[in-house]
């Protein structure tokens, strides 16, 4: 039987010490239950350990990336929540405020996380979607042109960006709007 690399070993001990922080109950039971759900997990993913998400280098994960990221989820959080009371009023309003859109724009984003973490943000947001990600171009769907304007402006992508390289130029360098027929 191979053994168990030192990275995924260190990532299944970390998963199993996050499971029983987050439940907070340390009889054998709960422990067993953590262990084996952490290794069902893993052996279900188990090509996803194989990825090198962070490769040696410049992008690598350090405390400059750490503070950026915690400065960065307060911020999704609270886009997360406005866009949750925009989206409630376009749907609420008894006008039909609805103006749907295919958004298309390229980036130059260094890695494949950061863009899966990108679209990810996006499809958070409610009133977006994201549709599809080829090499460096997205294909997104919004309920209404203030649902996409933190990516219009450029604003989440260059906080995106930011995680993986403080003095990160612009990170859209191209955009397409495409208005879709709908109710306005």
């Amino acid at each position: 039987m191979k053994s168990i690399p030192a990275r995924t070993r260190n990532y299944i001990i970390l998963m199993i010490l996050f499971w029983l922080v987050l439940s907070i109950r340390f009889d054998v039971l709960h422990v067993t239950l953590g262990i084996i759900s952490v290794v069902f997990v893993f052996l279900l993913h188990r090509k996803l350990l194989l990825v090198d998400f962070f490769p040696a280098g410049k992008n690598s994960p350090g405390i400059r990336t750490a503070w950026f990221l915690f400065s960065y989820l307060p911020w999704l959080i609270w886009q997360i929540i406005t866009s949750s009371f925009h989206v409630a009023h376009v749907i609420l309003s008894p006008r039909r405020l609805m103006n749907p859109s295919l958004v298309r724009f390229k980036t130059n984003l260094p890695t494949m996380t950061s863009k899966v973490i990108l679209g990810t943000s996006i499809t958070l947001t409610p009133g977006t979607l994201t549709l599809d990600i080829q090499g460096d171009e997205f294909w997104i769907h919004a309920l209404t042109s203030d649902a996409y304007a933190a990516i219009e402006n450029g604003d989440l992508p260059d906080r995106v960006g930011r995680l993986y390289s403080p003095k990160a130029k612009k990170a859209i360098t191209e955009i397409e709007i495409v208005r879709l027929p709908g109710r306005s």
